[in-house]
Formats: C-alpha cells, structure tokens, sequence
C-alpha cells in the first residue's frame, strides 16, 4: 500500500470516530446529575405509595425526575426509565396520593381501589416544599409533614 492509501484508510477512521463520539455520549444531552434517596413521613407514620417530583426551578425546560414511596416511606428519584438521578440545583418538592394504590386491602383479599388525594395541597398543588439537589449522592427527607389542611383533587384533563 501507498502513503496516500494508508492516510486516506487514517481519514476516514479519524471521521467515523468523530462521528460516533459526537452521537454516542461523547456529547451527552443528559445533563450533570445528583442522586437522591429518602423518607417522607405524614404525622410520624411512612407515607406508602405516593408520588415523589422534584421540579428544577433554575431551568423552565428541564426534565423532572419521580419516584414512589415504598411501605417505610423511602423513595429514590429516576431522571428517566432508564436513568437514575435528578438535575443539580433548587427544586420544587410535590408529594401526591392521587391515582395511586393505596395498598390496603379487605376482607376478600382485594385492593381497596382507593386512588384519592390524602396528602393536603401545601405538599402538592401548592407545594411549598423545596430541596436542593448537589452533585453527588444525598438523602433528602420530609419527616414533619402533616395530613392538616386543605386536600385539592387534581383533574387529571389537564395533563398533570
């Protein structure tokens, strides 16, 4: 082979690594991440199935990250199906029973089919709950919550 052929064969392999760098995580569109676990308690008991979402205030754009409250109330947050953290900086908490089992059951063995909203509106609608999220991993817990207050239904028509 040539000097000219090995150079080509050199350009055209830098190319196809540069290409498959730019598409596959060498410029990622995940952004920088923290990751967080903890326990929500409403009157000193763990709350059981409920939806955990941290908003991030600094972006309007931003992705959310969820997760679901287990029997003891513990919760780690997912960024995507396959991705587990949360942006970094300041959130808005909300945690919200409605349109989640409530894991009871009765006589007969069935689900109670309980779905409603048991956590007031200051934790919710209208949260007043904020965290901020730092690079690393990190336990975020809300232990004070209290059931008093107003419960506000969400209407699920409006994509919520």
């Amino acid at each position: 082979m040539t000097k000219h052929t090995y150079f080509l064969r050199f350009c055209c392999l830098m190319a196809g690594s540069l290409i498959m760098l730019s598409g596959c995580g060498g410029a990622s569109d995940t952004p920088e991440m923290g990751y967080v676990t903890g326990t929500i308690k409403m009157d000193g008991k763990p709350l059981k199935n409920a939806l955990v979402t941290f908003r991030p205030q600094d972006h309007e754009t931003a992705r959310q990250s969820v997760g679901t409250t287990d029997e003891e109330g513990f919760y780690e947050l997912k960024y995507s199906l396959r991705e587990t953290g949360v942006m970094l900086g300041k959130h808005q908490v909300t945690i919200s029973t409605a349109g989640m089992e409530s894991g009871e059951y009765g006589a007969d063995g069935e689900g109670s089919g309980e779905t409603g909203e048991k956590v007031p509106a200051q934790y919710n609608v209208n949260s007043e709950l904020t965290a901020v999220v730092e690079p690393g991993s990190q336990t975020i817990d809300f232990l004070d919550l209290t059931s008093e207050g107003e419960i506000v239904e969400q209407d699920d028509s409006e994509g919520y």
